[in-house]
């Protein structure tokens, strides 16, 4: 489990980084679409690894900074899609840091696989 999570936490930062890196809004979008989906599966398996007791109750700290990171990929996915076309993004965020942050979390609370 703690494999799958892991790699789902990668997959937001990795998706987000790839769709900054394109030169259209939809190419944007779709990567944060990704991230998003990522989000969704990030956010369900840390409410099962609670459930199950392979994270403590205090975990739930995690589940709130993943609703708020699908909350700006949202939220920036809107913005992207509303720019007038030919107007390049520019990619900004701490999205690295934020995945940091989580994995070091996740390490510290010493999940099983």
């Amino acid at each position: 489990m703690r494999g799958q999570l892991f790699r789902a936490v990668d997959s937001i930062v990795l998706n987000l980084s790839e769709g900054a890196g394109k030169h259209s809004p939809n190419g944007f979008a779709y990567f944060l679409e990704i991230a998003i989906s990522s989000c969704n599966e990030v956010e369900v398996q840390l409410e099962l690894a609670i459930e199950y007791g392979a994270l403590p109750q205090g975990a739930t700290v995690l589940l709130d900074r993943v609703i708020e990171v699908r909350k700006m990929s949202i939220g920036l996915k809107k913005a992207v899609l509303a720019r007038p076309a030919g107007r390049k993004h520019r990619a900004r965020g701490q999205s690295r840091d934020q995945k940091s942050a989580v994995s070091r979390e996740l390490g510290d609370m010493g999940g099983e696989s």
